[in-house]
């Protein structure tokens, strides 16, 4: 997969597979992130102040988005982490972010209440992967 930045400097990526999931169960969106972000972390500091130099004769001109770490992390939290389960009470938990610890869904004996099985953090934006949970709603 090649990535082109303007004219002259393009990107290679490794061809991510075409199956569902690999054999540790990363879909292929989360394969391409992690494969997109090891690039991204490989391009030498002058290429990628050339390509930031090309994105603003293109107009673009937030500084937000023209900066490694940032598309770095913003490709991370593309990538979905495993909400944690954390004992509230008798026989209740709270369902919480990975990343910033914010409640999504409380369940109560079993009964989900106050919240909802969201696919992102609306707190963060962190991709949230509500596979080890049980009775989903």
């Amino acid at each position: 997969m090649t990535f082109r930045f303007g004219e002259h400097i393009s990107l290679d990526l490794p061809k991510t597979v075409s199956i569902e999931n690999d054999d540790f169960g990363n879909t292929v969106a989360q394969i391409t992130n992690k494969a997109m972000i090891k690039a991204i972390e490989q391009i030498d500091d002058a290429i990628f102040n050339e390509i930031v130099a090309m994105a603003r004769l293109e107009g673009i001109d937030d500084i937000y988005l023209l900066d490694k770490k940032n598309i770095i992390s913003a490709l991370e939290k593309q990538i979905p982490k495993k909400v944690e389960k954390i004992k509230s009470g008798f026989k209740s938990f709270n369902y919480v972010c990975p990343e910033c610890a914010y409640r999504q869904i409380s369940q109560i004996e079993g009964e989900w209440i106050a919240g909802q099985h969201y696919n992102y953090c609306s707190n963060c934006g962190q991709a949230l992967d509500w596979s080890d949970t049980n009775d989903k709603q």
